[in-house]
């Protein structure tokens, strides 16, 4: 078995359970089913050469998961859920219940909201404000 030589055998670890959360959080896989899903296809990257394996640990465990689910989602329509999961290292917690699915935002994304964040920085929220009444028009 190859080790990796820049990821440490925690973050591995945590990359593994954040895959598995994201099966069961938003492709409705059964913990046990995801657990064992995981286990083998960790066994197949970590029987790859090194360099394969690093492009494994240095990519989203949300694709990962999509990618054993065969089936692609959005990150953005689950990106809080995402990062709560992610940052809590994949543990199932107080929201251990299925994501229900995108909620409707009315078509305002959290990169939206970011990029209008950026742009009240840079020139100001009464520009801002007036450029929105003018395209609003």
């Amino acid at each position: 078995m190859n080790s990796s030589e820049t990821t440490p055998d925690d973050a591995r670890g945590h990359f593994w359970s954040v895959v598995k959360e994201c099966l069961v959080q938003f492709h409705q896989r059964q913990p046990g089913a995801a657990r064992a899903q995981v286990k083998q296809f960790r066994k197949k990257v970590d029987n790859l050469p090194a360099e394969q394996m690093e492009l494994y640990y240095h990519s989203e465990p949300f694709d990962v998961a999509c990618r054993l689910a065969k089936h692609p989602l959005s990150v953005k329509a689950y990106l809080t859920r995402y990062l709560e999961i992610r940052d809590e290292g994949g543990v199932s917690g107080s929201h251990s219940q299925p994501h229900p699915g995108p909620r409707d935002t009315g078509g305002i994304t959290l990169d939206d909201i970011r990029a209008v964040k950026q742009l009240a920085d840079k020139i100001g929220a009464e520009k801002v404000k007036h450029l929105a009444q003018v395209l609003a028009k």
